[in-house]
């Protein structure tokens, strides 16, 4: 029998359609014991865990709800009353796909996302890391020619053997709302559009959507589909770009050159910004954003920037 029948057979529920399909793919990737093993998605766990997981709330709870399954494990949480830490579990009900927080003294907390909205954006860094081994990185600038300026510092790193820059892309709201893109050159020289510059389509797609074709825009919306591009991700990075700012969007190969990584982060410490989503791990993330959200920079004079 196939194992997400099984797992839906075993616990009396029918599994949401875009869970089912996520679960068909990605299973075999996740922990069986997020509690104590990270898996390829960070708190998600396996059919194994879900089936075992909910089995052992509903002994305990019988209120928890038939429809209702445990598909992953958020961390602690400190009960005051007693001053202990108790864990907390990802409770999804299989009738519509939202969320809730779930601990085992029996409270709940709704989240206001369902699994497909929550899975998304954690999906995204993963398939960056696994497939494409490459870091993305998207900054996001309080004026119109900071991400203009890093854009082109990149470039210079990358020319001088620094980093192995993929792709950036420079995204620029001017104060009545529009929007222009400033994208390099394919740097492997494929004429194909690249991964960043279809993700950067992808988000702001409907920003400029009679300048692009109905196949072209389905051809996109199809690749990130896949790899599970859904509206939180997009929403969030949308919001962050509003009037006179601008974000840039890198994709890095690997690391700096061993002998040049001082010099790297000098440089990229010049330029204060908001990182708005990595692929980088958590605690490297943390020391970038502190460090980038702490120095000053001045930003340069805006270049004008066309979409290409």
């Amino acid at each position: 029998m196939d194992r997400i029948k099984e797992a839906a057979r075993t616990l009396g529920v029918e599994f949401p359609d875009e869970y089912a399909r996520f679960m068909k793919l990605y299973d075999e990737k996740l922990s069986d014991d997020p509690l104590t093993t990270e898996g390829w998605i960070p708190e998600l766990g396996s059919l194994g865990f879900v089936v075992g997981s909910t089995l052992a709330f509903r002994s305990k709870m019988t209120g928890l709800g038939a429809s209702k399954v445990i598909v992953g494990y958020r961390g602690t949480r400190l009960v005051e009353k007693v001053n202990e830490e108790i864990d907390v579990y990802y409770l999804m009900d299989t009738r519509d796909g939202r969320l809730s927080l779930v601990d085992y003294l029996g409270i709940t907390k709704p989240l206001d996302e369902t699994f497909e909205q929550w899975a998304g954006p954690r999906l995204l860094k993963a398939e960056l890391k696994d497939k494409y081994r490459s870091h993305l990185i998207v900054i996001g600038f309080d004026d119109e020619g900071q991400a203009e300026a890093l854009r082109s510092k990149m470039l210079d790193m990358h020319r001088d053997g620094w980093v192995k820059l993929e792709d950036a892309v420079a995204a620029v709201k001017n104060p009545e709302g529009g929007l222009a893109f400033r994208h390099t050159p394919a740097l492997s020289g494929d004429k194909e559009p690249t991964f960043l510059e279809r993700l950067v389509n992808a988000i702001f797609a409907p920003s400029f959507e009679a300048t692009r074709s109905r196949s072209y825009k389905k051809r996109i919306s199809n690749t990130f589909s896949r790899i599970g591009l859904h509206d939180p991700f997009v929403r969030e990075t949308v919001e962050a770009l509003k009037p006179s700012s601008s974000a840039l969007f890198v994709l890095c190969r690997g690391r700096p050159r061993s002998d040049k990584a001082d010099a790297v982060l000098e440089e990229l410490l010049k330029f204060k910004g908001k990182l708005l989503v990595t692929s980088l791990s958590d605690r490297k993330e943390a020391i970038l954003q502190e460090a980038v959200e702490t120095l000053e920079g001045d930003p340069p004079t805006r270049k004008n920037m066309i979409f290409e």
